[in-house]
């Protein structure tokens, strides 16, 4: 988990990880190798990112969910019900189908979230990269949310937030404070 004030650099530090932005110095790790060392393409397929600000096609529902990834409809249904979409896409005529005018931006911030939330876990990878998912959402949507970060939890993904959400802090193995600056060095001099 990563947690700061705005503007501390969290969403900055999850583009690194997800290797959009670039180090300036020090560097990344996956399994014991630097990640300059990885395939962009092959370090990204293992990626599940769903940003602050999503941004979508105009095109489908369906096309900004599922996009060019082949799935089963049940799977697609469960992870509709797992980021609490299901019922608003079963309430609208066209469903899956509706079409996103506008690219979407037109939709409910908590709508455009979950659209963002199901596309990121399609993708099935194994390193998971949310920038303040729960930003947003009503209770019941937060509440998907925290039941989602649990079963992906349990399937042993690797799992980075950036969110100030005390109920995601406190699921966290290893939380980052970027509010918390180093303590100088103090050195003693002599007088003389």
């Amino acid at each position: 988990s990563i947690s700061g004030n705005n503007g501390s650099g969290k969403s900055t530090l999850i583009k690194v990880i997800i290797n959009v932005l670039e180090l300036n110095r020090g560097q990344i790790l996956i399994d014991q190798i630097d990640l300059n060392q990885l395939s962009i393409n092959w370090y990204r397929d293992q990626i599940s990112y769903s940003p602050q600000e999503p941004t979508f096609i105009d095109g489908t529902l369906g096309d900004n969910i599922i996009g060019s990834n082949q799935i089963e409809s049940s799977e697609l249904t469960n992870t509709l019900r797992d980021v609490d979409l299901l019922n608003y896409i079963n309430s609208h005529e066209s469903g899956i189908n509706m079409v996103l005018d506008n690219r979407g931006e037109d939709l409910p911030l908590g709508i455009r979230r979950r659209i963002s939330l199901a596309r990121s876990i399609i993708g099935n990878g194994m390193i998971v990269v949310f920038d303040e998912p729960t930003e947003g959402l009503d209770k019941v949507g937060k509440d998907a949310v925290y039941k989602l970060l649990k079963k992906l939890k349990d399937s042993k993904k690797t799992i980075f937030i950036a969110s100030n959400d005390e109920n995601i802090l406190t699921m966290a193995n290893i939380m980052i404070d970027l509010n918390i600056k180093p303590k100088p060095s103090v050195k003693k001099v002599k007088n003389v």
